[in-house]
């Protein structure tokens, strides 16, 4: 039976080319023997299998695939299994352990990548608490002993920004540091302030009042747009990135309010 429903096994492609020197009529007593020179590509593709009850399917073989570009069947040379099983435990570590003292490259391609985007941009600082909590509930409980993460800040907290690290402890420091409140301009009145410094209340007919607010725009339209703006083009850069990393499972984990600009 052949599946065509690609998505957690690896399959590896191999494109081959070739070129031969020959040797020149007359010259065959000075020439050099034939060179032959050849490239080999390999292309990864993941593919996740599941049933018609959506379970993962496990044995599948080389046979089982068929891969195309522009309409013609690639060769298959290798499909490899690769599993990252979430941790069974979801209770937070009573203490987190010290940092090794060395390093070392085992397990190096083991694992899964999480980067963690904490949008301060778009984030009011009333709520910098409960982001704090969501985002140490997530390196806490869900990140297994091989998983890898980053944490970015996107804002004025962006320097307290952390590389893919396996420290639970540096993951937890960055984030700690993490502050919002971007989400106006600095320099000037937010929004909400000014529409509140001109409201005003007009009497009805039937005895009620109608409050509203002499402000009929956004004052700050254009800062919201360049906010915007930066926020989505952080993400397409780090997506641009994890997609260069072969091998792993990658997440993006993202928390943000959301734009509000057109």
């Amino acid at each position: 039976m052949r599946i065509q429903t690609f998505t957690g096994v690896t399959v590896g492609l191999a494109l081959f080319t070739a070129a031969v020197i020959a040797q020149e009529p007359g010259n065959q007593a000075q020439t050099a023997p034939p060179i032959f020179r050849a490239e080999v590509e390999s292309v990864e593709v993941d593919a996740i299998v599941t049933d018609k009850d959506g379970k993962f399917v496990r044995s599948l073989t080389k046979d089982d695939f068929e891969v195309y570009q522009d309409g013609k069947k690639q060769p298959l040379s290798l499909v490899t299994l690769v599993e990252h099983p979430i941790p069974a435990t979801l209770a937070p570590p009573d203490n987190l352990p010290a940092d090794p003292d060395v390093a070392t490259n085992a397990g190096a391609n083991e694992g899964r990548i999480y980067v963690l985007v904490l949008d301060g941009l778009h984030i009011r600082e009333e709520n910098r608490e409960r982001t704090v909590s969501a985002a140490r509930l997530f390196a806490e409980q869900y990140l297994g002993e091989s998983d890898m993460m980053a944490v970015l800040h996107i804002g004025g907290t962006a320097p307290y920004s952390q590389d893919l690290t396996r420290s639970r402890a540096r993951l937890l420091a960055s984030i700690d540091k993490f502050r919002g409140g971007n989400m106006l301009p600095s320099e000037t009145r937010s929004i909400t302030e000014t529409s509140q410094a001109t409201q005003i209340t007009v009497p009805n007919d039937d005895g009620t009042s109608t409050t509203s607010s002499l402000i009929v725009a956004d004052l700050f339209e254009s800062e919201r747009a360049l906010q915007t703006t930066q926020t989505l083009s952080a993400l397409e850069q780090i997506s641009k990135r994890l997609g260069t990393i072969r091998g792993r499972r990658k997440s993006l984990v993202f928390i943000s309010e959301g734009f509000t600009s057109p």
